[in-house]
């Protein structure tokens, strides 16, 4: 006997509807800015709702999370700048001693440093459901790049600059023996309901009226990605020999006062976080072993 379908308790409940309802008041559509989307004949033109709420929805955030914004920016400017003193390095006739799986985590480092600020840069126009993809991709690459960089003969860094698929949960989650990986799977099941097709994904309008709590859970996400990706940085794409020639030839001092701030910022950033958020970047930041 087959399996009957699933079928959801709530299928045949009424379903929430945007549109204007034609028994309601004459009062005309709501301003652009409001960023409602009520679907209204006469209304504003979708171009004019959404490049005017997001105007709107910037000097809200900007004003009710001025610490998170400004850390994230200052955090983004600062690791940018610490690889560029090593980056140079990576093509230099120096021939400064370099990862053997460099094509995977120079890759993933530069995409992860465009995708998070793209994804911080949304959040502050209000677009917090939209940028999740965006950190979504970034902690598939995060996770993959530490994974090769530890697995120097893994299958995954040859399928990578292959270009074929990887199952990120079965190639990399569940090979990770130590630390427990618990945090990392709960992490990007969060995600992955965000960045599917599900009941969880985007968000219902363009306004940002009561919505404190999912931006400020972007900035969270964010805070625990930029830290993640610092310690790729420093722990796995700057070797030994990068950090000699660095300090012969560039500015030392520099580089110490960038990681002296920089951890005043993520200790700042990590009182905001719940414990499973801290554990997720103690994780990250431990020594993996694998099957």
């Amino acid at each position: 006997m087959s399996k009957p379908p699933y079928r959801s308790k709530s299928r045949d409940k009424p379903r929430t509807v945007y549109g204007v309802s034609p028994f309601a008041k004459k009062k005309g559509p709501p301003p652009p800015e409001s960023g409602k989307l009520n679907y209204h004949l006469k209304g504003h033109r979708f171009s004019e709702i959404f490049e005017a709420s997001v105007e709107e929805n910037r000097r809200k955030i900007t004003s009710e999370f001025h610490d998170e914004v400004s850390r994230a920016h200052e955090v983004a400017d600062l690791i940018y700048e610490l690889a560029s003193q090593y980056m140079w390095l990576v093509r230099s006739p120096l021939a400064a001693d370099i990862s053997p799986v460099n094509d995977i985590l120079m890759p993933c480092f530069h995409k992860t440093q465009i995708g998070v600020y793209s994804a911080l840069t949304m959040t502050e126009k209000g677009l917090y459901g939209a940028a999740r993809p965006l950190l979504r991709h970034a902690f598939e690459s995060l996770m993959i790049a530490k994974f090769c960089s530890v697995n120097n003969d893994s299958e995954i860094f040859d399928k990578w600059v292959d270009g074929l698929d990887i199952y990120f949960t079965n190639g990399v989650l569940k090979k990770i023996k130590h630390p427990d990986n618990d945090e990392f799977k709960v992490f990007w099941s969060s995600l992955s309901n965000y960045s599917h097709s599900s009941i969880y994904a985007i968000q219902p309008d363009l306004s940002v009226d009561g919505a404190s709590s999912e931006i400020d859970l972007n900035f969270v996400f964010i805070g625990m990605l930029q830290e993640c990706k610092y310690h790729l940085l420093i722990r796995h794409f700057v070797t030994p020999s990068m950090r000699y020639y660095q300090a012969r030839y560039k500015d030392r001092g520099r580089v110490c006062e960038i990681k002296e701030r920089l951890k005043q910022l993520f200790t700042e950033s990590r009182r905001s976080m719940a414990p499973g958020a801290k554990a997720l970047i103690r994780d990250y930041r431990a020594a993996w072993y694998s099957d």
